[in-house]
């Protein structure tokens, strides 16, 4: 029996609300603590008046760095719940998967029937582990590196254009 679409909304409601509410909180301790950490550091080389655009890029690295990390905290800590929110959402769907981790060119079919959230959670752990929990988190690692790639590139930018 599947499971449906108007079971799983409140699970998913709550699961994006709960990201955001990490995200925001990350956000705003990483940016307050860097924005100390910057005041801290210009008191100590007694220069506390700056030209303006140098502020006001300081402020902006700071800002978008603490994004990225807020964003990326709170990805990381719900990996696993949208994992299962995932699973959830695919069965009942013929899902074809390769195989790579035996180094066959073999294609893997999926079928899943869950029951509800707590019956796919302890399916997943069974038969997969935690690391079943975490398929794929090498993906979201790599999207976290390319993404400050192009933040340090973009304060490199910034610095030689505005400065």
């Amino acid at each position: 029996m599947l499971i449906s679409i108007y079971i799983l909304l409140p699970p998913t409601i709550i699961c994006y609300l709960l990201k955001q509410t990490i995200s925001e909180f990350i956000y705003s301790l990483v940016s307050c603590l860097l924005k100390f950490k910057e005041l801290w550091k210009q008191q100590r080389k007694y220069c506390i008046e700056e030209e303006k655009n140098f502020y006001l890029y300081k402020i902006n690295k700071i800002e978008k760095t603490s994004k990225l990390i807020g964003f990326y905290t709170a990805e990381m800590l719900m990996y696993p719940t949208e994992t299962i929110m995932h699973r959830l959402y695919l069965q009942g769907t013929r899902t074809i998967v390769d195989n790579v981790e035996s180094g066959s060119n073999n294609i893997v079919p999926i079928l899943t029937n869950y029951q509800n959230i707590t019956d796919c959670c302890e399916l997943i752990l069974k038969k997969e582990g935690r690391s079943g929990l975490y398929k794929g988190f090498g993906a979201l690692v790599l999207q976290i590196i390319l993404n400050f790639i192009l933040l340090h590139v973009d304060n490199e930018w910034n610095r030689n254009n505005i400065l």
